[in-house]
């Protein structure tokens, strides 16, 4: 692996600034590796793989630092495996699923902001500026994601394994689960309000 001086360093433990550059890192692999890869010249497999070499070289950190952040990740962002890296979900670029197919829970939860839930129970859940709509395994997580748009957001519920067996198609990406869209009549609120609003649901990098 390469060795070259890092601009950020990942120690096994961590401070407050360690933890900022940590952050850091995350965002910016996040942004290569979903969204924008040939900003730095590299192109990704059809299943959306690089090289952590020449991730660590364009990046002009060590590729121990990248290694040491997904070792330690909380939330499954990102997976690595033969000297490669790949994102898990969360695309904006054309990449196949990471698995293959699968039945889902009986029900599902995404988390979203107040003002756009009128609209979401109107048209279904899209993936919007993503490739594919994310939805998590307990009301919990759903909320967590949804404190990101809105500090009181509504949880909605999907019931998946319905939405399964009609034909819609759901895959697992570490602790996420993916599928194209789910239409409206599978969607009801868990809990939360409603706040009028003529916008589409926005969803932003986890």
């Amino acid at each position: 692996m390469s060795t070259e001086s890092p601009s950020t360093q990942i120690p096994g433990s961590r401070g407050s600034t360690d933890m900022k550059k940590f952050e850091r890192l995350s965002k910016k692999l996040s942004f290569l590796l979903r969204h924008h890869p040939e900003k730095w010249g590299i192109t990704l497999t059809p299943d959306g793989w690089a090289d952590v070499d020449l991730i660590a070289r364009r990046l002009r950190i060590r590729a121990i630092d990248i290694e040491e952040l997904v070792r330690q990740q909380t939330k499954q962002r990102f997976e690595l495996k033969d000297g490669r890296i790949r994102a898990l979900y969360g695309h904006t670029i054309d990449v196949e699923p990471v698995s293959r197919h699968t039945e889902p829970p009986a029900y599902l939860f995404h988390g979203t902001a107040r003002e756009t839930v009128e609209t979401i129970l109107k048209d279904g859940l899209l993936p919007m500026e993503r490739r594919r709509v994310h939805l998590s395994e307990s009301s919990e997580e759903a909320f967590a994601v949804g404190l990101r748009r809105d500090p009181n957001p509504t949880i909605l519920r999907v019931r998946a394994r319905e939405a399964s067996r009609s034909g819609i198609l759901f895959w697992k990406s570490g602790e996420v689960w993916l599928c194209e869209r789910i239409p409206p009549g599978f969607i009801e609120i868990a809990y939360g309000e409603t706040k009028p609003s003529g916008r589409g649901m926005e969803e932003k990098d986890e």
